[in-house]
């Protein structure tokens, strides 16, 4: 950066400290940090993150649990659209016409009200799912750190 920019962004009025001198200072010890420590790379989760299914387990006793996990995240949404059987009153000339718009119109406007209830539903749902991918990738996790730690424990048993 040239000093012109650096004043446009920074001013400073002091005959000791210049927004030269204290940007200078700010970008050698930013590089300091980084060379002890690494760039820094944090992790956001992202708006509408999908935590995905989890590994299969290897453990037989949490099969089920993985089974019902796995039914559960392949489930589709509802259905969504009117299915309006046929009516013998539809088929009479003009007042059939009618009542075919009356029909569709009143379970359009039953749609509307179902739909907004089912949008809050299937939101709720999908959320829930992946807490639970979540939580059961974290029991996976504690799982494997458990038996890690119980074969330790028995060979440091065992050299005793």
């Amino acid at each position: 950066m040239d000093a012109k920019k650096e004043k446009e962004w920074l001013e400073i009025h002091d005959d000791e400290v210049t927004a030269v001198s204290l940007i200078t200072e700010i970008e050698s010890r930013v590089a300091e940090r980084r060379k002890q420590h690494g760039r820094i790379h944090p992790q956001f989760p992202t708006f509408g993150q999908t935590a995905t299914l989890p590994k299969s387990p290897s453990s037989l006793n949490v099969s089920a649990l993985y089974h019902h996990l796995k039914q559960l995240n392949e489930l589709e949404g509802p259905p969504v659209t009117a299915v309006l059987s046929p009516s013998p009153a539809t088929q009479m000339p003009v007042i059939g016409r009618l009542w075919q718009l009356i029909r569709q119109q009143a379970h359009n406007l039953v749609l509307f009200y179902v739909n907004r209830a089912n949008t809050y539903n299937y939101q709720t749902h999908s959320q829930l799912i992946n807490a639970l991918n979540e939580l059961v990738r974290l029991t996976q996790k504690q799982q494997e750190e458990i038996d890690r730690l119980k074969t330790e424990i028995e060979t440091l048993q065992n050299k005793d």
